[in-house]
């Protein structure tokens, strides 16, 4: 596998195009074949990289974690918002 298609089809699955503002949800993907979860970071040559390159996030910035059950792994993540620009958070129901 390429490197650059893998990460393509990362990068699409976590919807990083559609991210507005460097605002996104990054979690952990698994291989649609074994379920085994991809590594964070790979290396290449004499170099550690990550795999997934996430979206530039403009400061000031939070990341929030989903706290979750383990029978509810699959929704697991991190909510990293940008506060760019006076951007207003509420959180909250």
């Amino acid at each position: 596998v390429h490197l650059a298609c893998l990460r393509h089809w990362m990068n699409a699955r976590l919807n990083f195009a559609e991210s507005l503002g460097g605002s996104y949800f990054y979690k952990q993907l698994p291989c649609e074949l074994c379920k085994t979860p991809y590594p964070a970071y790979i290396n290449l040559t004499d170099c550690r990289v990550p795999l997934v390159q996430v979206p530039n996030t403009e400061p000031p910035f939070i990341v929030l974690e989903n706290s979750v059950r383990e029978s509810q792994s699959a929704h697991r993540g991190l909510h990293v918002i940008s506060l760019a620009e006076n951007k207003q958070l509420r959180l909250g129901r």
